[in-house]
């Protein structure tokens, strides 16, 4: 594997990462580590927050469920992932079953082992991120905002520190880092005959679809993300198998 050396250290865990929060994918064989937006906590909820308006909160927190080459994850971990999925639907009109409920803490846990396996390898791998990246980053968190006092307000909301967005920006940059230097996106592929494949799935399943040169853009770059989550699968199971692995609960 490639080694990079750089400046900025992330561990498995750091207290940002309990308190901000990206959005992650999960695909296939385990949660593919994609990152799409940053998220910032609306509404202060915390580790102990309720995660249905029926649902009574009676596990502790700070019990730890899983634990990855001794890095220990919490409930309150999985409540923090599980309550940006609740929120988000409750946003669009929906709410969640128990069994969707459910689904949503397994898939949290899933994303929070994985994380953990790829900072692990990171780490062993001497695979960093300059502080430069972290600021760059962090600039464009902050450019999200209407103004620099709307920021402020939702960090205090929160109970966060730019310190604490700064670490947890470097924790995803990490994770980024490393499996970008783990696959090969110049190996992928997608053929005309795949388009037109997907392409004929899709008419099979919806009326008055649009021609397919009209879409036949974003049906090559779903194709391609299926292959380069195919990777990253592929990466996941090798770290999985070589890592100590322990779920406290069924």
């Amino acid at each position: 594997m490639t080694n990079e050396n750089e400046n900025t250290t992330v561990g498995p865990k750091s207290k940002a990462s309990s308190k901000t929060l990206f959005l992650i994918m999960g695909v296939g064989l385990a949660a593919v580590v994609i990152i799409l937006v940053f998220i910032f906590l609306r509404g202060g909820f915390n580790q102990e927050t309720e995660l249905t308006p029926n649902q009574e909160q009676t596990v502790d927190p700070n019990i730890p469920v899983a634990s990855v080459d001794g890095v220990m994850i919490t409930q309150g971990e999985i409540n923090l992932r599980t309550q940006v999925l609740v929120n988000n639907n409750q946003l669009a009109g929906v709410e969640l079953s128990a069994d969707q409920l459910a689904e949503a803490e397994r898939l949290a846990l899933q994303q929070l082992v994985n994380e953990t396996l790829i900072l692990n390898a990171a780490a062993q791998d001497n695979v960093f991120v300059e502080d430069s990246e972290v600021e760059q980053e962090f600039a464009l968190t902050v450019a999200n905002f209407p103004d620099e006092q709307a920021f402020q307000d939702v960090l205090a909301t929160n109970n966060l520190t730019e310190a604490d967005v700064r670490q947890d920006i470097a924790r995803q940059l990490t994770i980024q880092k490393y499996v970008n230097l783990n696959t090969d996106t110049g190996s992928i592929q997608v053929t005309d005959e795949e388009i037109g494949q997907l392409y004929d799935q899709y008419a099979a399943l919806q009326d008055n679809m649009p021609l397919q040169e009209e879409i036949e853009d974003q049906l090559e770059q779903q194709l391609f993300q299926q292959k380069y989550n195919e990777q990253i699968d592929v990466l996941l199971a090798a770290l999985q198998a070589a890592a100590d692995i322990e779920y406290f609960r069924q």
